[in-house]
């Protein structure tokens, strides 16, 4: 509080003084003001525009609500243009900003309206009149952090969604009807650029939207039409195109692969991209892919089809990383007061990641260790082909994918200075067992990053997934659709009090692929910090602490003093017991291995 105190005092001497204006965002930040602290960062950033003010400006963003006096900065050019920029060159993961975005997308009194009309209408479809009313169609398709948002990151709010749901239907209309009512005498390339923008949020959600039986029907027909036009070279619209995409994938129709070679607007090139061009790469890195081990364990197998039919996480952009010069200098930023033993920095690294999924983490980790020689490994051979992709698209070098099951890397005769399994142990028919695999590729005083579910912070996963089985919903893309609208109407909607409210409040609930992997996962263990605390004894591991949110850290500080380093489990657990949801992504810590 002194320390803003001062800031404030300096800025009113010297009012452009960006560093006092980040200093100012840092120490709001730290006691949770976060509008305070995002007013902070922004009029820094007017002044100079450095990666860590910018890093800082969107760490800040996912919390911010836009009420109270900072409200005022949601219609602000300037500071919509930096949310923008924050999507469009990924200060951060672009999912990791998609509910701020949307919050402040919300605050422009037209379109939060349009949003709030669909959502008292529901489950009823608007029609578009009905749905945009007055110049609501231009509002919403001219506002180019809607449709960076819907290019850039699953739209995770139940009230946005269902607008977004009848827009798509609005659209089908249209272009059924052959009119274009909606555009009025609005910029066509905004109306345009929305259309695809949309067909492109619901590929990125792998169709988790929900679809009524007639509207499915007209879907199919004008799908039909599309084939029919493909097939005797004739014209194809570009709200056609638009509009089919936003019900089917377009790699799917038989001869899209036609239409790459037409000359096509900004929009709809980007469309065809994501939807043919990059499903064909993917199919060709599939013929080169190496495979490392075989796939026996009957849990393992379970766990690859799940990732076959649905590679997670669908994501389209990766955040710049800041190089770092070694592994120590990393982990002394990370637990400054650790006591970790003397570590050589100069030589290059032999890194691991174990599960890598569809890439995020991989990439993340080559970039941020260009130096390292870094192998990543998954069941999923869609999703490594999809790691790959995004790793040529970028041009990294010092990065190998590859087939493979945790199980049987024992056999491959390679050794790391640093594995990483987040998110993968737990998904193991023994995740002990694979854990002590992994433990036997380490190089002696070699480094872990591990994340497991934990047991108290996933109760309403649990009565989630014991609802599911009473009701018999199966893992399919319309039994999960079909789930998540009976979940919504359970549980009241986004800031609903019903007893499955809860789900609508995370990010992985908005999409087919990651709903599955959220509710319907072929395999799941929670573990308790207890539990954590024996596994890491029988394993010869010290434990050198979690990545925390800065809130968390907070409250443990404040509760815990004589933990400084935030090392004590058994503190932990009794901090968990009265915060429940510390730890509602996962556990995430580091450990290293004897010497």
């Amino acid at each position: 509080a002194e320390s803003i105190d001062c800031y404030r005092r300096a800025l009113a001497l010297r009012p452009d003084f960006a560093e006092a204006h980040a200093n100012l965002g840092n120490a709001l930040y730290v006691l949770g003001h976060s509008d305070a602290a995002l007013a902070s960062y922004a009029r820094a950033l007017q002044s100079v525009d450095t990666p860590d003010i910018r890093s800082a400006f969107a760490q800040c963003l996912r919390g911010a609500t836009f009420d109270g006096a900072e409200a005022s900065l949601a219609g602000a050019p300037d500071f919509h243009i930096l949310a923008l920029r924050a999507l469009a060159e990924a200060w951060l993961r672009p999912s990791d900003l998609a509910a701020a975005c949307i919050r402040l997308i919300r605050c422009d009194p037209v379109i939060g309206e349009c949003v709030a009309r669909a959502s008292r209408a529901w489950p009823e479809r608007l029609l578009g009149a009905e749905l945009f009313g007055s110049g609501g169609f231009a509002a919403v398709a001219g506002d180019a952090l809607l449709r960076m948002l819907l290019e850039s990151a699953q739209a995770c709010d139940v009230a946005m969604e269902r607008f977004l749901t009848m827009a798509r239907h609005a659209m089908l209309d249209e272009v059924e009807g052959g009119a274009a009512e909606l555009d009025g005498a609005m910029a066509v390339g905004d109306a345009l650029a929305f259309r695809c923008a949309l067909a492109r949020q619901c590929d990125l959600n792998d169709y988790v939207f929900a679809t009524a039986d007639a509207e499915a029907e007209r879907a199919t027909r004008l799908r039909d039409e599309l084939v029919t036009a493909i097939r005797q070279g004739g014209e194809v619209s570009a709200p056609m195109l638009a509009s089919v995409g936003s019900y089917f994938p377009l790699e799917t129709i038989a001869g899209i692969e036609t239409l790459l070679a037409r000359s096509w607007p900004g929009p709809v090139a980007a469309l065809l991209a994501q939807q043919v061009a990059e499903p064909l790469e993917e199919r060709k890195l599939r013929e080169t892919m190496p495979r490392l081990t075989t796939i026996d364990d009957a849990i393992s197998q379970r766990v690859r089809q799940q990732y076959e039919e649905h590679p997670y996480p669908r994501w389209v952009k990766s955040p710049p990383a800041d190089p770092e010069p070694g592994i120590a200098a990393h982990l002394r930023r990370l637990f400054p007061l650790a006591a970790l033993p003397p570590i050589d920095d100069s030589r290059d690294l032999d890194i691991l990641v174990a599960g890598c999924g569809t890439g995020q983490e991989s990439i993340e980790t080559a970039r941020q260790f260009p130096r390292a020689r870094v192998l990543a490994v998954d069941l999923s051979l869609a999703s490594v082909v999809y790691a790959e992709r995004k790793a040529r698209e970028l041009g990294l070098r010092n990065l190998e994918h590859a087939q493979a099951d945790i199980l049987g890397l024992g056999a491959i005769g390679r050794s790391f200075d640093v594995v990483a399994a987040t998110g993968v142990l737990h998904h193991l028919a023994d995740p002990l067992a694979g854990w002590r695999t992994l433990c036997s590729l380490l190089r002696p005083g070699g480094f872990m990053r591990i994340g497991l579910y934990s047991d108290k912070a996933r109760e309403v996963i649990v009565a989630a997934t014991r609802f599911i089985a009473t009701q018999g919903y199966a893992p399919t893309p319309e039994g999960i659709r079909r789930c998540r609208q009976d979940l919504m109407a359970a549980g009241g909607g986004q800031g609903g009090e019903g007893a499955f409210a809860e789900l609508a409040l995370l990010r992985d609930f908005y999409g087919t692929c990651e709903c599955r992997d959220l509710l319907f996962h072929a395999q799941e263990r929670r573990y308790t910090l207890s539990q954590l605390r024996g596994m890491l004894a029988s394993l010869d591991l010290r434990f050198l602490g979690f990545l925390l949110a800065p809130g968390v850290a907070i409250r443990y500080a404040e509760r815990h003093p004589d933990d400084p380093a935030m090392t004590d489990l058994r503190a932990w657990n009794d901090f968990e017991a009265e915060f429940p949801h510390a730890f509602a992504g996962m556990y995430v810590f580091w450990v290293q291995s004897a010497a």
